[in-house]
């Protein structure tokens, strides 16, 4: 198989069978495919927007950060979970005020200005992506094995 065969094999397997069920590193190569996919349909606000929490304690960005660290996007993976945990912060204070508009708590809570600085970083780690791409290359024999065995 080829590099550009595992990565579709393995996004389609993922969704057959379910992320949870592929091994640790196609499942960090599953959810960097899905931020990618993500990105290109709604670009980086969008991923931010879909990704937010809508409830207290949720966490829809904690597979993306993981994955982010895996391939070494850092800073990415930090800021967006400070971005989360602020997010939050901001959702409990609306949910306790409510009548006031969201867009008034993002502004009045930082969060547009974390998604400024955030969004360079997204779009880095999805358009600068030789790291993923040659670690895929290197690895293509033994994930090649983990696909055939999931």
């Amino acid at each position: 198989m080829t590099s550009d065969e595992i990565w579709t094999e393995i996004y389609d397997r993922g969704h057959k069978i379910g992320v949870e069920k592929l091994p640790f590193e196609l499942q960090q190569l599953w959810y960097y495919m899905d931020f990618t996919i993500y990105v290109d349909n709604g670009g980086p606000g969008g991923f931010l927007y879909n990704n937010s929490p809508t409830d207290i304690d949720e966490n829809h960005y904690t597979p993306y950060i993981k994955s982010w660290r895996f391939f070494k996007y850092n800073t990415l993976a930090d800021l967006v979970e400070k971005y989360n945990e602020q997010f939050l912060k901001t959702f409990v204070e609306f949910k306790k005020n409510g009548s006031i508009d969201f867009n008034v708590y993002l502004e009045q809570f930082g969060l547009k200005e974390m998604e400024e600085e955030i969004k360079p970083k997204i779009i880095e780690a999805n358009y600068e992506n030789t790291t993923v791409w040659e670690w895929l290359d290197q690895n293509i024999e033994r994930l090649q094995k983990q696909f055939e065995n999931s």
